[in-house]
């Protein structure tokens, strides 16, 4: 039987495939491993596979063809904004470091997260294109709020990612 926060974290990631897919007119799609097969404690697998099996297997979600885009979603009850704040965040650094280690090359990095009765948000490594406008720093990427990003940056994203 699959666990709450499995159930909740499928859901989430369910939402931001449809999200995308609603915004951009293209089909993005949920991994059933959701990343695991070659992320995290899984890494050693990329050694046996070329380059098409392992951007098939990266990240949560799988972009459309052409799209160069790294997504990890993130469904949890809390986070520590003082810590963002202070630019020392363990859990923010753990998972952007999970979406780091199977990026490629030219790949742009996002992360969506949701904070239960807090909102949903995006993390994105800064980009010359983006509008920064309401966006707290973090390290070398930026956080939005889910609906301010894709009001300011729907066509930059897809710039940047195609």
């Amino acid at each position: 039987m699959t666990s709450k926060s499995k159930t909740k974290g499928n859901a989430f990631e369910r939402d931001i495939a449809k999200h995308l897919t609603d915004t951009y007119g293209k089909t993005f799609v949920r991994i059933p491993t959701s990343g695991a097969y070659v992320g995290g404690k899984n890494q050693h697998r990329a050694a046996t596979l070329d380059q098409h099996q392992i951007a098939a297997h990266k990240g949560d979600l799988q972009p459309p063809s052409g799209w160069r885009i790294n997504i990890e979603c993130k469904n949890y009850s809390a986070i520590a904004w003082h810590q963002i704040i202070k630019q020392s965040c363990k859990q923010l650094d753990t998972w952007i470091d999970q979406l780091e280690q199977v990026s490629a090359p030219g790949d742009v990095e996002i992360i969506f997260f949701k904070i239960s009765r807090q909102g949903q948000y995006v993390c994105i490594k800064q980009n010359k294109f983006l509008d920064t406008t309401h966006s707290l720093q973090y390290r070398n990427y930026l956080i939005f709020d889910l609906d301010i990003f894709f009001k300011n940056n729907t066509d930059a994203l897809r710039l940047i990612c195609t």
